[in-house]
């Protein structure tokens, strides 16, 4: 992960900084004496050093996510932890005149380029960044940077140098729970006290729409009606629907999206716990 982000920071420099690639390096290297006496002698360097990594406990969520497999089983996904990723961000010229203005230039080159995204742009992600959502918060300029610079440089045996700080938050993903068949139908029963000829058996279902010639395509956006009742859902973005307070027996739904429309009888409870209808 901190791979990935790496070298999404250097693909964003790269094709976002107005500068020719070949104009400079780009380095994650600890910033220090010996680093600097390595870099190149034709050309300037960015150094982006990450000295802390933290969790962002303003974003943590305790809300697991429920994923729904195409084979008709659900596993329970814990939330990514966010974690605080900052970076000390300076840059190294090695022209011997002028070579704080060479070096001040290029920061502010970066700098403003960093400070027009909110997020890190979806086109420079770079491995299993690709995709991660929410989109990765980019902050530069942060003053979680080091809070004594005489003594960071101090630590790196380095001189000071002008610098500011990156942060991005990343999420680290845990492990799924063990997964199993998706729940179905669930039995509610009611009965007054002493009174068993009360008694009363209602079903609340979950079901899905779905494409004809496409069954693990959902249909999202999909009316769905018990004519017998009058009773409306619609559907979820993945075409899955809930009906609660369904008696035992064989009742008729429809299902509509756009000029689309299908019935199909339907039993509650269904013998094999799906309630699907396709629409063609």
């Amino acid at each position: 992960m901190l791979r990935d982000l790496d070298f999404t920071l250097a693909r964003l420099l790269r094709e976002k900084v107005p500068l020719p690639a070949v104009g400079y390096d780009i380095s994650f290297d600890r910033p220090d004496e010996k680093w600097a006496g390595g870099i190149s002698t034709q050309k300037q360097t960015v150094n982006l050093y990450l000295y802390d990594i933290y969790e962002n406990r303003e974003l943590r969520s305790n809300e697991p996510v429920l994923l729904r497999r195409a084979d008709g089983t659900t596993a329970i996904k814990q939330p990514p932890v966010r974690i605080n990723c900052v970076y000390l961000v300076t840059a190294w010229s090695p022209s011997t005149v002028d070579t704080a203005l060479e070096e001040h230039h290029l920061l502010s080159l970066i700098l403003s380029v960093l400070l027009r995204y909110q997020t890190i742009p979806e086109d420079v992600l770079e491995g299993s960044l690709a995709g991660q959502e929410p989109a990765l918060p980019l902050l530069a300029a942060h003053p979680d940077g080091p809070k004594n610079s005489g003594e960071f440089w101090t630590a790196v045996g380095n001189k000071m140098k002008p610098s500011f700080s990156l942060m991005v938050t990343v999420g680290f993903g845990l492990a799924e729970l063990p997964s199993g068949p998706a729940v179905t139908t669930r039995s509610v029963s009611y009965e007054q006290k002493d009174y068993p000829q009360t008694s009363e058996e209602v079903f609340h279902i979950g079901g899905r729409v779905v494409e004809a010639g496409d069954p693990e395509t959902g249909v999202s956006g999909a009316k769905v009606t018990v004519l017998e009742k009058g009773q409306v859902a619609v559907t979820d973005k993945e075409g899955y629907y809930k009906f609660p307070g369904l008696t035992r027996g064989t009742w008729t739904f429809r299902a509509e999206s756009g000029a689309r429309l299908a019935e199909a009888p339907v039993t509650v409870p269904a013998p094999d716990g799906r309630y699907v209808i396709a629409l063609s």
